[in-house]
């Protein structure tokens, strides 16, 4: 665990990720957490695996304000890399694979303050993630995804 929030005071960011699942993890695995030290107001970037293959699931919390975008409908392999981002321009959250948006939703959020992260399981240490995290990125904006970091 980094006792930072790099999102902290953001009122838009991308949060990019170069990862490789593995198969033989359990089902649920929430492997990049940030959450606010004061309370439970969150961005979480998860996966959920069933054989080998898995789907990205994003969630983002701030007070009573949430959204989940469960992408049960985009089957990914196992055992390659593959880039993942997560946006919020301030007004709509989205979620990517390689470049490609695969859900977005409305939201409204406050700022998250100072908090910790968790790569590789989420805060209280359980669902741990099977695979590798090859690098992060976070950008206090929404980018596009022309602007989006390669996988090398």
């Amino acid at each position: 665990m980094v006792k930072a929030n790099p999102l902290a005071g953001a009122a838009a960011f991308t949060l990019e990720a170069v990862f490789r699942p593995d198969s033989g993890g359990t089902f649920e695995q929430r492997w990049f957490h940030i959450q606010e030290a004061a309370n439970d107001n969150r961005v979480l970037l998860e996966i959920r695996l069933n054989g080998d293959q898995w789907f990205l699931d994003t969630f983002i919390k701030s007070g009573d304000n949430k959204l989940t975008l469960y992408s049960e409908n985009f089957k990914h392999e196992t055992g390659a890399w593959y880039h993942v981002a997560l946006t919020f321009d301030g007004v709509t959250m989205r979620h990517f694979v390689d470049g490609k948006e695969e859900l977005s939703g409305p939201l409204t959020i406050q700022p998250l303050g100072e908090g910790s992260t968790s790569i590789g399981v989420r805060m209280n240490r359980v669902f741990w993630f099977k695979g590798a995290v090859s690098k992060v990125r976070f950008t206090p904006r929404a980018l596009s995804p022309r602007d989006f970091m390669g996988k090398k």
